[in-house]
């Protein structure tokens, strides 16, 4: 259990009650191209047999960077994954009963969005911002999924 004090009613702490009770999965990175394994201790050896190797700093990336951002506390983020395409899907849903227009946001470059059904069949085009965000009109209960097309690919 958790309580968190808020003003409003219940849809100003959703996404807070929504990630407590249902936490972001992550994967290991171990498999990223240039990692090599003996640099990060996953397997939980004794630290002392391990050797220290400094990570290299700096790169085109900011110090923190938000992958997905949600433009609205009434969506709630449901899946992000990669397609068949090669390509982004991001799955959200309305919690509340009323309409939202608003927007989500990929943090990284991409060249292309489009609403997709939950089959990931193309439904049209999304307008991109400059900055890689698109709006969407999401009714009261709707599950919207979209497809961010990274900036190397086309179509």
């Amino acid at each position: 259990y958790a309580i968190l004090p808020h003003a409003g009613d219940w849809t100003r702490v959703y996404q807070a009650a929504y990630n407590y009770t249902a936490p972001l999965w992550v994967r290991r990175a171990d498999t990223h191209p240039g990692l090599v394994l003996r640099e990060m201790n996953f397997t939980g050896d004794d630290p002392a047999l391990v050797t220290a190797i400094p990570w290299p700093r700096g790169g085109a990336l900011p110090p923190s960077l938000s992958v997905i951002a949600l433009g609205s506390p009434a969506l709630a983020l449901s899946a992000v994954r990669r397609s068949a395409r090669d390509t982004l899907i991001v799955r959200v849903y309305n919690v509340t009963s009323a309409p939202v227009e608003t927007t989500i946001a990929c943090g990284l470059p991409v060249s292309a969005a489009y609403q997709v059904d939950l089959a990931e069949q193309r439904q049209g085009a999304l307008a991109l911002s400059p900055d890689g965000a698109v709006t969407i009109r999401a009714a009261g209960g709707q599950v919207i999924t979209v497809e961010f097309v990274p900036q190397a690919q086309e179509g």
